[in-house]
């Protein structure tokens, strides 16, 4: 589909590749649920902040639709 988060695992930036380049919205999620990072419109995360570990990526367009999601490990 053209949506695609790399490297992973990563340990300083997350890349974020879309369909037709179109930036996203993204929120990351702890393994407990819990929102650790909100996002708007981007194509890259700087996670350097977040603590070692699993983390869900949820990535909307601008409208809040066509949601993806990913799982990346934080080195």
């Amino acid at each position: 589909n053209g949506f695609k988060v790399y490297p992973n695992p990563a340990s300083t930036m997350l890349y974020i590749t879309t369909p037709n380049d179109v930036p996203v919205h993204v929120k990351v999620y702890d393994m407990v649920g819990t929102l650790v990072m909100d996002m708007d419109m981007v194509h890259q995360l700087d996670i350097t902040k977040l603590a070692t570990g699993s983390y869900t990526l949820v990535a909307t367009d601008a409208k809040g639709g066509d949601a993806h999601h990913a799982r990346f490990m934080k080195q």
